[in-house]
């Protein structure tokens, strides 16, 4: 349906599903067509964290127009990020990876990123009544990001199963109906043209930073001739039409903008609220 990114930026979490890898000679399904493999019972988010790291994902593919984490992020010892006295590790981004965004900061990306910080513990509340723990986030974020680099150096044998993958880039598409949340759509291309992918399902393989291996049911990716998606939640990830409004109503109890959003109008968890800014981050409100 060809949705514009909007300015105020929706947070969620994406829902990149796990699909079964199929052979390049299979014909894919129509474009767009959605099945839901997955069922809302699948849709669990301990600690927080597949959510999260779902709605990274997906505004990674905004932002920065690609999946390519092992260049795009690295892993860094913080010592601010640690719930208890001492350091730990996190990920952050790479300036190749800043490099690539139009605001040279990647805010969206940060945001979620942002997440590790201590001070966002317990600070956003998720459908079904987890809440954030930021340390369980960064520490699985770091593992995945480590599977990934190692995935990456094996051979790449132009096959499914593998995670290195033909320069490309994503550009945003539209959202559709997911199993768990809203499904972004991305074109595909060639890097530096406007040509298919010739192994687009290998992106799949890009995501295990996201924990795609991990079984995280908030990613459902896809892929349907040049066009790829995942499955972020309104609010974290802009481009979302659903979260737009005078006052929106929220899935989660976050939601990222450029806009100052403080003192105005939300509704989340059946009552009406109002945002505050984040203490973790400048462009993270939340509704209280």
């Amino acid at each position: 349906m060809n949705t514009p990114i909007t300015t105020t930026a929706l947070v969620g979490v994406l829902s990149l599903g796990l699909t079964g890898c199929l052979s390049q000679d299979e014909a894919p399904a129509p474009l767009h067509e959605e099945v839901d493999t997955l069922g809302e019972a699948f849709c669990y988010n301990p600690e927080g964290v597949n959510y999260s790291l779902a709605a990274l994902a997906a505004a990674t593919a905004i932002e920065l127009r690609r999946w390519q984490t092992a260049t795009d992020f690295r892993v860094v010892v913080k010592c601010r990020y640690s719930m208890w006295w001492g350091c730990q590790e996190a990920v952050e981004l790479t300036s190749t990876g800043r490099s690539r965004c139009a605001d040279g900061q990647c805010s969206n990306v940060q945001a979620i990123l942002d997440f590790q910080k201590k001070e966002a513990n317990g600070a956003i509340e998720f459908p079904g009544g987890s809440r954030l723990q930021s340390d369980v986030f960064a520490q699985r974020l770091v593992a995945n990001l480590k599977a990934q680099i190692t995935c990456n150096s094996r051979p790449d044998n132009h096959n499914d199963s593998n995670c290195p993958v033909e320069a490309h880039t994503l550009t945003f598409s539209d959202v559709t109906a997911g199993a768990c949340e809203s499904d972004y759509w991305f074109h595909a291309y060639k890097e530096g043209t406007t040509r298919g992918l010739q192994y687009p399902r290998q992106l799949r393989n890009q995501l295990i930073t996201f924990g795609v291996n991990a079984g995280n049911p908030y990613l459902a990716f896809d892929a349907q001739g040049d066009d790829v998606k995942v499955d972020p939640n309104p609010g974290t990830v802009r481009g979302d039409p659903a979260t737009s409004g005078s006052c929106p109503t929220l899935s989660s109890s976050g939601m990222y903008s450029t806009s100052n959003l403080s003192g105005k109008c939300c509704k989340y968890n059946g009552s009406q609220r109002t945002f505050t800014r984040s203490s973790f981050n400048a462009n993270y409100y939340l509704c209280r």
